[in-house]
């Protein structure tokens, strides 16, 4: 995915499916140069899957005091 548009396009998707969160959580992020990443968690119930918890990490890099580029590893 590419351009601000479409991550918004995305969140904005993904926050319409959303109908219940029963819990979240983040860790503190880790930071090395222009890259951080940050380990979080979903238990949320979605219109389209039901419930289901949802664990990742994401890592993003930073050029200008911007994040550039964002990857996503699923559990």
């Amino acid at each position: 995915m590419q351009g601000l548009d479409a991550i918004r396009a995305k969140g904005r998707a993904f926050q319409a499916d959303v109908s219940e969160v029963h819990d979240s959580w983040r860790s503190d992020a880790v930071v090395g140069g222009h890259w951080f990443s940050v380990a979080m968690g979903i238990d949320a119930t979605c219109k389209s899957l039901g419930r289901m918890p949802m664990a990742e990490v994401a890592v993003y890099r930073v050029r200008d005091g911007k994040i550039v580029h964002e990857q996503f590893f699923y559990g």
